[in-house]
């Protein structure tokens, strides 16, 4: 990559030793302000006006980059976006340079990650961290409390396939009225085997139900307000621009 090179300044050629099969010539510059140094071993390769010895670079396996992002499907490399197989990949990359791993998507953002190459034998690792975006957290908050206040518009001390529900054994007079007073806090993070899937951490909630008890024994009537504890659980499903939360109960 062109972009990892940009940054190479103040370039000082020496021998390091030399003989008439062999040299090896020690590079010092500059990348990104900090001095770094690199070593290539040279051949004779031809002579030129039959005194004059061509020398070329011996050759070398280029250095691997390691490149991990758990929870994405690529990431870009010095400005480029590059694919990712099962949330990482190699890369045989140029030397010496400067190579920067970020990542933004309307769902998930990382921070950018440095490394420098500077010879063959480095086999260096970009490790991003991806994050959920502010985005991503609205669309899983928006869906949780659609589906939460879906549940409180039921008129029964049991509404179904909701996380929470009233325990009674006397009878009920008119309506049951739900409402939530305490949304839960979603908490989005990264899990599966392999710690590369979005997911999301059971959440404490609170409902209120109201209704009008009456008594079984002298048909007396009361008024019943109680606060329920509940926990919200569920899955999610993250695409480039859309997330899926799936209550589980």
């Amino acid at each position: 990559m062109e972009a990892a090179a940009e940054k190479l300044d103040d370039v000082d050629i020496s021998t390091v030793s030399s003989s008439e099969d062999q040299a090896v010539v020690r590079a010092d510059y500059t990348l990104d302000g900090q001095e770094h140094s690199s070593e290539f071993t040279l051949h004779p390769a031809d002579t030129q006006w039959g005194f004059f010895t061509v020398w070329d670079f011996d050759r070398t396996t280029l250095p691997t980059m390691h490149v991990t992002m758990p929870g994405s499907t690529a990431v870009d490399i010095n400005g480029e976006s590059v694919a990712l197989t099962d949330s990482a990949r190699d890369f045989a990359v140029f030397y010496p340079g400067i190579y920067t791993g970020s990542y933004t998507s309307p769902m998930v953002a990382a921070e950018p990650e440095q490394t420098v190459v500077t010879n063959p034998a480095n086999e260096t690792t970009l490790n991003l961290k991806a994050t959920p975006s502010d985005e991503l957290k609205s669309q899983v908050s928006e869906q949780t409390k659609t589906y939460l206040d879906k549940c409180a518009e039921q008129d029964t001390l049991y509404p179904a396939s909701c996380p929470f529900s009233y325990e009674f054994s006397g009878r009920v007079q008119d309506n049951v009225t739900w409402s939530i007073t305490e949304y839960p806090t979603t908490d989005i993070r990264l899990s599966g085997p392999n710690v590369d899937r979005w997911g999301l951490m059971d959440a404490p909630g609170t409902a209120k139900i109201e209704f009008t008890s009456v008594n079984l024994m002298d048909g007396k009537t009361s008024q019943v307000s109680e606060e329920v504890p509940f926990t919200f659980k569920g899955t999610l499903e993250v695409t480039e621009e859309e997330a899926t939360v799936t209550p589980r109960h």
